[in-house]
């Protein structure tokens, strides 16, 4: 798979924190209050992409860690 039909297959699967409705948390370390479990890029690739070079994640996890560090499955909300 390319990295750009990685990226799609991760958006079908994985939602940004605001796009989940994520509550913000001014109190805590973390700017949201997750609702759903938070799962990191990298993770969350691993699940999209296992097959998939660690270049080619670590190219994509940069890209995607530029929009969001962490992010929720759908199917969790």
């Amino acid at each position: 798979m390319t990295d750009d039909e990685i990226i799609e297959l991760f958006h079908t699967i994985f939602l940004n924190p605001d796009d989940a409705g994520m509550p913000l948390d001014k109190e805590g370390d973390d700017p949201y209050f997750w609702t759903a479990p938070r799962v990191e890029t990298e993770d969350a690739l691993q699940e999209v992409a296992p097959e998939a070079s660690e270049e080619q994640l670590s190219r994509i996890a940069a890209v995607l860690n530029g929009e969001y560090p962490a992010w929720a499955r759908k199917s969790d909300l």
